[in-house]
């Protein structure tokens, strides 16, 4: 399991130039106040290559 976390942290930092610690409080903290987790279109705003992703978590 930690490999997988490790390697998700590299992607994010590498990939979309994100704090992954950032970027990880920032889903934990917003995340729960969704309406619903299945609407695909609200879930697409958390995405890390977003406007609003990249302005909270580098």
């Amino acid at each position: 399991m930690r490999r997988g976390i490790d390697g998700l942290a590299a992607i994010v930092k590498d990939k979309f130039d994100l704090d992954p610690e950032k970027y990880l409080k920032y889903l934990l903290y917003k995340l729960p106040n969704e309406s619903t987790l299945t609407d695909k279109e609200a879930l697409s705003a958390y995405l890390p290559w977003t406007k609003q992703v990249q302005a909270s978590c580098r």
